[in-house]
């Protein structure tokens, strides 16, 4: 506990003394951390060095924590993240750079094997992966699923031209939540669809589109409240719901991706 108090004192209380020296330092509480308002916030936390130790905000800001390499490894794709974790939630994006070109349609992670797919379903070809791309990885149950570059009329690879200014995915993505959805469509190079994107997507049959109203799905559309989101699909194009985007809340989705 002694040894505790120094670390708190260091780091946290110094600054009441006027000191330029600011120390960052992972302290161990064993309670509950509340942060009081959005505008609160952890100063001169350090680099996480356990699965477990909180994040400093640059490592979502730089791409640090799904940043991950890669290499051939007996004709499997290692992926290695930049930072080890516990376990890895179905609809994680990782960062990739290929050191390596894809050697075959598998695939490790922390030594647990899963199958490479194309987010177009189509097979995968090692002449679209080739050695020093950096590609996007999302992991959904036992499969990864990688895009890089753009495909056929104007679109990237697994999304199809809704008309001739955007593009839509064609799959979309399981149990995903908003934050995270945001950052991988803009992995991508993509973002959020908006309400009528999606809507007159929907719409299109022709698009090819899958699982289009079998479940929610969130859309980029606001509710005049700074905690809520909306949801399209379950059961109809024009069936919408909304809901807080906080707390952990998951639902399906999809990007698009403007020309």
């Amino acid at each position: 506990m002694l040894l505790q108090k120094m670390k708190i004192f260091f780091c946290i209380v110094i600054g009441a003394f006027g000191f330029s020296i600011e120390s960052k330092c992972q302290i161990f509480i064993n309670n509950k951390i509340v942060i009081a308002n959005d505008s609160a916030t952890i100063r001169n936390l350090a680099d996480p060095s356990q699965p477990n130790d909180p994040l400093p905000a640059r490592f979502y800001q730089n791409g640090t924590l799904l940043s991950a390499t890669s290499k051939n490894t007996n004709g499997v794709l290692e992926i290695t993240p930049f930072f080890q974790m516990d376990s890895l939630i179905s609809g994680i994006i990782f960062r990739v750079y290929l050191s390596d070109s894809i050697p075959s349609d598998s695939a490790t992670i922390y030594n647990r094997g899963y199958t490479i797919k194309r987010t177009d379903e189509k097979r995968i070809n090692k002449a679209d992966f080739p050695a020093g791309r950096i590609i996007w990885v999302s992991i959904i149950n036992n499969n990864i699923f990688i895009s890089s570059g753009i495909g056929q009329n104007g679109c990237p690879l697994g999304f199809v031209a809704a008309n001739n200014n955007y593009c839509i995915q064609i799959n979309e993505i399981p149990v995903i939540g908003y934050w995270t959805l945001n950052l991988y469509c803009e992995s991508l190079g993509g973002k959020l669809c908006t309400w009528g994107e999606w809507y007159y997507a929907c719409q299109k049959t022709s698009l090819g589109m899958i699982n289009t109203t079998n479940n929610w799905e969130w859309i980029d559309g606001a509710q005049n409240h700074s905690n809520a989101g909306t949801l399209l699909g379950n059961g109809a194009c024009d069936k919408n719901f909304s809901i807080n985007v906080f707390g952990g809340t998951t639902a399906a989705g999809r990007c698009c991706y403007t020309k």
